[in-house]
């Protein structure tokens, strides 16, 4: 008689694979005796087939074979592992003289994932650091080093600087953007953040074939509006409490308005017959249709004649140079009254 012993080993960086039990088979080319029994052994009807399971160190030492019979040593195949001997598979014949020996090793299939950063428009903020969670299926989480740990990790990722994992363990990703309170973290200067695409996706790597996953922000440019008022031929004593509206329009969007008052601003020249104000609207999207108009009568001055001026103006909004300007323009004319009397009385 002799023995087999079968040992297992197992490298992987995911935890759950050392702890799997893998299934052996051994089959013999001879049947065990009748009363052959081994602990968490199976034994088959034909007395040829031994089944038993290890994990990662696990050893089974079969004693009491039939010598100078064959055997078959095989691994029942798992999916995502690469079996040392390649085929999962060895033979050989029980010795009297000395123990035989089988002996696997898996090793968990490795891929690479690229998580990139994009934004709509382009460059408009490569340099700026964004912040991702990149979740396997077990529940762990890549860390910047590319290995599976507990709990949550915020990685940065740049447009400019896509995170590169080589040699992770394959299988499924869960990726995710941190958008932070009130998608602070997605905020890029001069721009509305307006959607994330692919925003939370899952990847699977696999063996051979590097995996990309890309999240996308989209975002609408901003710009400034000047608005300017002058007066011609009017004081400071008698400006008017004018008042300007504002409304903006944008598709998909719900309209903005507001008002401009002369309180809210400081004149930019101000000289006997001319009088220059302006006020600044921040954050309009660009395409927007800015419309301003002036609040109806308040432009009437009494003891004034307004030659009448454009009171209603809008533009397109562009990157830049974004003006709308009025003007009204005032008279104030005067009456000369003389008083001539022909008469003998002098009291007339």
């Amino acid at each position: 008689q002799g023995s087999l012993k079968v040992t297992k080993e197992v490298e992987s960086d995911v935890v759950a694979d050392h702890a799997t039990q893998y299934t052996f088979t051994v089959v013999l080319g001879e049947p065990v005796a009748a009363a052959w029994t081994q602990e968490n052994v199976t034994v088959s009807s034909d007395r040829k087939t031994l089944t038993f399971k290890l994990a990662d160190g696990g050893v089974m030492i079969l004693n009491n074979l039939p010598a100078d019979v064959s055997y078959t040593v095989t691994e029942t195949t798992v999916a995502n592992m690469t079996v040392s001997p390649e085929g999962g598979e060895i033979t050989g014949s029980i010795s009297s003289e000395e123990q035989k020996e089988a002996k696997f090793k898996n090793t968990r299939d490795t891929g690479d994932l690229t998580v990139k950063k994009a934004t709509s428009p382009a460059s408009i903020a490569d340099e700026q650091a964004f912040k991702v969670t990149v979740k396997y299926s077990n529940g762990k989480y890549l860390n910047s080093e590319g290995k599976l740990v507990d709990g949550e990790q915020e990685l940065n990722v740049k447009v400019s600087e896509p995170l590169a994992f080589t040699g992770i363990p394959v299988g499924t990703y869960t990726i995710t953007e941190v958008m932070g309170t009130d998608n602070a973290n997605v905020q890029v200067e001069g721009y509305r953040y307006d959607s994330t695409e692919n925003g939370t996706q899952n990847a699977t790597v696999v063996k051979g074939t590097p995996k990309e996953a890309t999240i996308t922000n989209k975002y609408t440019q901003l710009a400034d509006v000047k608005v300017k008022k002058t007066f011609t031929g009017i004081t400071e004593a008698v400006l008017p409490e004018l008042t300007i509206g504002y409304k903006i329009e944008e598709e998909g969007q719900e309209t903005v308005t507001g008002t401009l008052a002369l309180s809210d601003t400081e004149g930019l020249e101000v000289s006997e017959d001319k009088l220059t104000y302006e006020w600044t609207v921040s954050g309009v999207a660009v395409g927007a249709k800015f419309t301003a108009e002036e609040t109806a009568d308040s432009w009437l001055i009494e003891g004034y004649k307004w030659n009448e001026s454009t009171t209603k103006k809008d533009i397109t909004v562009e990157a830049a140079d974004n003006k709308i300007e009025f003007t009204n323009d005032y008279s104030q004319g005067s009456l000369k009254v003389t008083k001539e009397v022909e008469s003998d009385v002098v009291a007339d």
